[in-house]
């Protein structure tokens, strides 16, 4: 699933939502779009996941007042360690403030761990992992998309419920 201007923008209003109260308003708000550009994943997000940032940052600039949004981008080749030694880099030597994308289970719990003892916010998309909504749930991750748990409970659901129960 691709970020889409909404969703980029209530993540960018959210890492900046009391601008007001600042001393000093941030000059540029850094957004790390983590996917994977080359491997099994890439159709469905990759290249296309980094365009419709791009597109986002296009749209949000007409509302920002002036506010910078930045995106950097990075492949993670689908390896839990390489996505979390990106995010690190992005997080301490970049000021990144926010990772999205994520579409691997292994590197989107990898990273939202981090991102968790850094304070900073992930946004994963088809990762499809319940622990993001389970027990590695935390404040600063969002899941745009079902879970696993989601998919087999809402099938358990409608079979029961047309009298398919054995």
């Amino acid at each position: 699933m691709r970020v889409s201007g909404a969703v980029f923008l209530a993540v960018v209003s959210l890492l900046v939502s009391d601008v007001s109260g600042w001393a000093e308003p941030p000059q540029v708000v850094k957004i790390g779009v983590l996917s994977d550009m080359s491997g099994p994943f890439s159709d469905q997000v990759g290249a296309g996941s980094l365009a419709a940032a791009n597109l986002a940052v296009e749209d949000f600039a007409k509302e920002s007042k002036g506010l910078n949004v930045q995106i950097v981008s990075a492949d993670h080749q689908n390896k839990p360690d390489l996505g979390v030694s990106i995010a690190r880099r992005w997080v301490e030597e970049e000021n990144v403030s926010a990772i999205v994308d994520l579409p691997n289970s292994g590197v989107a719990l990898a990273v939202a761990g981090y991102l968790k003892v850094r304070h900073r916010a992930a946004l994963a998309s088809s990762s499809m992992t319940s622990d993001l909504t389970g027990s590695a749930c935390s404040p600063v991750i969002v899941q745009w998309v079902s879970d696993t748990w989601t998919h087999g409970a809402s099938m358990a659901h409608a079979l029961t419920k047309n009298g398919l129960d054995s």
